[in-house]
């Protein structure tokens, strides 16, 4: 992808929480979980789902990172 090598990630404390599972969703996943526009994240990085289990509780956190600039021209409003 053009403009750096950012990646997505999740950092957490091993000691209170625990990662079940972590998803990269590209269009096949998301296509699968029913997405409507499975598309939408075309040009931006990759979502993450991470499952998490917290105090015996089950928790998903989806993780997104959109593009906000392209290349280094300024922001015009």
């Amino acid at each position: 992808m053009p403009g750096g090598n950012i990646r997505n990630a999740f950092l957490w404390n091993p000691d209170r929480v625990t990662l079940s599972q972590a998803t990269t969703l590209e269009v096949a996943e998301l296509t699968a979980l029913g997405v409507a526009n499975p598309n939408a994240f075309d040009g931006t990085r990759d979502p993450l789902r991470g499952d998490f289990v917290f105090n015996g509780n089950e928790i998903t956190v989806i993780n997104n990172h959109l593009t906000s600039r392209f290349g280094s021209s300024a922001t015009v409003c």
